[in-house]
């Protein structure tokens, strides 16, 4: 009897530990954070973003909430905009995701795996519209992050905003 109750503990354990690492990853912002932790430089915003030389004027489809990094907040140029969470992949994995960066102090966005290695990283005024970028995540379990700044030069015209993250399989 107890090899029966110590097998039943030992996998609820293992499931529990799990599923601190495995979430939904694909967000749209709409109703929250989905499972990502933002630090208190990233909003959900909606509408234009409040810099009226950077950033969108809506979400990318139009009528909702976007993640944006409001440049004006970041008062020390080692600051950053940050959002995260734990992932856990079985398999190789498309990640798609959209991001707007148009403004004359516009600095860096970044995806980050275990808070050190850059995936992919942009710099820079971009087209003053939407863009989608995809990425391939590597199989593994890590901390999957997004991470913005705003340019040496200033902190004006410096909003940086993400929407309609997608990971290939997910909702």
């Amino acid at each position: 009897m107890k090899k029966i109750l110590f097998i039943f503990l030992s996998t609820i354990l293992l499931t529990v530990n799990a599923q601190d690492y495995f979430s939904q990853v694909s967000c749209n912002f709409d109703s929250d954070w989905c499972n990502f932790t933002p630090n208190k430089y990233f909003i959900r915003y909606t509408g234009s973003s409040p810099s009226i030389t950077s950033g969108p004027t809506e979400d990318r489809t139009g009528d909702s909430f976007y993640a944006l990094c409001n440049g004006k907040l970041l008062l020390d140029q080692n600051e950053k905009c940050v959002f995260s969470q734990n992932v856990s992949l079985a398999s190789e994995t498309d990640l798609k995701f959209w991001y707007h960066m148009s403004g004359a102090h516009i600095g860096t966005l970044e995806v980050i795996l275990n808070e050190t290695d850059i995936i992919w990283s942009l710099s820079g005024r971009q087209k003053n519209e939407w863009l989608e970028a995809k990425i391939q995540l590597p199989i593994g379990v890590y901390s999957l992050e997004f991470s913005a700044n705003r340019s040496t030069s200033g902190r004006s015209s410096c909003d940086i905003a993400l929407d309609d993250i997608y990971l290939e399989g997910q909702p």
